[in-house]
């Protein structure tokens, strides 16, 4: 048993030091667990949203990237470039250009995987699945595709006259 002895004025004072050492009590561990718990049904759903509108950004801007890279192959070549879009699928192909990580593979993006986990839900590229860049790199027709990760949208557009791809960011509920 350890004890302390110190000097108080004239009295000597000796203390267990087992004793002297004080927990918490269950209702200060209730009191802590109920206000994390609190803070975590705060926190959550908002890293939740953070999380969603990141990967709609990135899911967007790979896109569009790959719209100015379809565009400017079919300017540097002269020749015409596709990007085909598929719905079921959820995905979209570069036609006639392989993949950055292979020699032999085609340039296709799946949305639905990593790091995206995104989905097309529509797209209007003049009737058709095609967004096609001439030689010049005028575009066929306008287009719009829109995604979707987690209730966040974002819709590119594609300018007919210029074939310049853009960002216009809309909530599900229509609002900008």
């Amino acid at each position: 048993m350890l004890n302390c002895v110190w000097l108080m004025g004239d009295k000597k004072r000796s203390i267990n030091v087992f004793e002297a050492e004080r927990g918490f009590s269950l209702a200060e561990l209730v009191v802590v667990t109920i206000i994390i718990g609190f803070l975590a049904a705060i926190a959550i759903p908002r890293f939740a949203n953070a999380v969603s509108r990141h990967r709609a950004d990135v899911t967007a801007n790979r896109i569009i990237r790959d719209l100015e890279l379809a565009q400017q192959r079919a300017k540097i070549t002269s020749s015409s470039q596709t990007v085909r879009f598929n719905i079921m699928l959820n995905r979209y192909r570069l036609i006639d250009v392989v993949g950055v990580d292979s020699s032999r593979t085609a340039y296709v993006v799946t949305l639905s995987e990593q790091p995206y986990r995104a989905k097309i839900i529509s797209f209007s590229l003049g009737g058709d699945t095609d967004i096609i860049f001439d030689g010049r790199g005028m575009p066929d027709s306008e287009g719009t595709i829109t995604i979707e990760v987690g209730g966040k949208q974002k819709t590119i557009k594609v300018d007919p006259d210029t074939g310049r791809a853009s960002l216009e960011e809309l909530s599900v509920d229509g609002n900008q």
